[in-house]
């Protein structure tokens, strides 16, 4: 059957691929419930995820991305949250994983060598504009602000606070690339039924920094002073759980 799955993502890569869309070297199957994706999101991932999706019922989706396109990520991430999937992170769950896909699962776990990375999002590119630190083109502009509302809209929907992904980005953290969170400062930001592994604020960080220095760092939130720089504070809303979108 996996095998069958595996064949079955593989046709649906070929079809995309009719649209000249770059092809996509990941892992992507279900066992008896449980859908394995492992690899970047790029276009079409959302298209092949349905496909082999609809070969049987899936209730967890284990992830190991490094991120990729914001819009796919949240395509998957609504489909995710609207059937009350469970997301298990096995390895890396960086940029557009981290930002959507995870926050999505009704349960949401962190295992094995498993680990989240957030380093900005789009509202976090439009703010930086706005203080003058990167001035973007009016286009751009248009074309950034236009995903930004996808994610205000995404975060609301969720109830949680869409300064999770980029607060540790400005002062005073103004962390150089990636950071990971605690599992109590990820509940701060309105993250709930997490699961995460007990070892995970000792997580091996070389693997990840061995390009970089500090490519990935641990970040402790300081409340009174994040409260006063996000411009949109507010308490995270709770979704029922198991509430659609």
């Amino acid at each position: 059957m996996r095998a069958l799955l595996c064949a079955a993502a593989l046709l649906a890569l070929s079809a995309c691929s009719s649209t000249k869309v770059a092809p996509v070297v990941i892992a992507l199957y279900v066992a008896e419930g449980v859908m394995t994706y492992e690899g970047p999101i790029r276009r079409g991932s959302f298209a092949r995820l349905e496909v082999v999706a609809a070969a049987q019922p899936v209730h967890t989706l284990r992830i190991s991305s490094s991120g990729g396109s914001v819009t796919e990520a949240i395509s998957m991430a609504r489909w995710v949250h609207a059937r009350g999937i469970d997301v298990e992170v096995y390895g890396p769950c960086f940029s557009s994983c981290a930002n959507y896909i995870f926050p999505a699962g009704k349960d949401k776990r962190i295992v094995g060598s498993g680990i989240l990375g957030w380093h900005g999002s789009f509202e976090h590119r439009v703010y930086q504009h706005r203080q003058g630190e990167t001035l973007l083109g009016k286009e751009e502009l248009a074309q950034f602000e236009a995903v930004a509302a996808q994610e205000r809209a995404f975060y609301d929907d969720l109830g949680l606070n869409g300064y999770l992904p980029w607060f540790g980005k400005i002062a005073p953290y103004r962390v150089r690339n990636m950071y990971f969170l605690s599992q109590e400062d990820m509940e701060y930001f309105g993250l709930t039924s997490l699961h995460v592994r007990a070892d995970y604020l000792k997580s091996d960080l070389a693997r990840w920094n061995a390009l970089e220095k500090n490519t990935l760092v641990l970040l402790k939130v300081d409340r009174a002073v994040t409260n006063a720089s996000d411009p949109l504070w507010a308490e995270p809303r709770r979704t029922p759980v198991g509430s659609g979108l």
